[in-house]
């Protein structure tokens, strides 16, 4: 039996399941390769959040940036109503998933939208792409640490950065 091309509308439904894989992925070998990172990551009001409490912030942080990314390649990868459809359901998806994800995906908006004249200036589209990486991971590092980035976490914002688009970057056009 032939498998059937995915609607839109259906790759968008799945999408939070993808990825929270991808979350969880990412975790484990920064656990254990990383530990001094690990210990950096913060929740506001509390003072020593436990490993599973800091594994949920990390999920939910990385997961929105996905997000975020994934409906970004969407407005380069789709038609206007198909990317319109994405993004409903994602972020439908999201509010249901978590009461704070959306607020936190426009945040995330807003916050690269202040690079937005940086990244038109730049003429080469892979140098443009690599300073959207760094700008991504670089509001995940700040929300999970609730500070701007120190130098070894500012490192690792690059590459948190470019994890993030490489599992989103053929999201909408991928076929399995």
């Amino acid at each position: 039996m032939a498998k059937t091309k995915k609607t839109i509308a259906e790759k968008a439904d799945q999408f939070i399941s993808y990825a929270k894989i991808n979350a969880v992925g990412t975790w484990k070998p920064l656990k254990e390769n990383s530990p001094h990172l690990i210990e950096a990551i913060k929740i506001p009001g509390q003072d020593k959040p436990t490993l599973e409490e800091m594994a949920n912030q990390w999920d939910f942080f990385y997961i929105t940036a996905m997000a975020w990314w994934t409906l970004t390649q969407a407005k380069v990868n789709l038609e206007k109503n198909d990317a319109e459809v994405a993004f409903g359901v994602i972020c439908e998806n999201l509010e249901s998933w978590d009461s704070n994800a959306f607020g936190a995906f426009m945040d995330l908006d807003e916050f690269t939208r202040k690079y937005d004249d940086e990244i038109e200036k730049i003429t080469d589209p892979k140098e443009a792409i690599n300073l959207m990486k760094l700008v991504v991971g670089t509001w995940f590092i700040w929300n999970i640490t609730c500070k701007a980035p120190i130098e070894d976490e500012g490192q690792l914002a690059g590459t948190l950065g470019h994890l993030i688009h490489l599992q989103t970057y053929e999201y909408w056009t991928w076929t399995p």
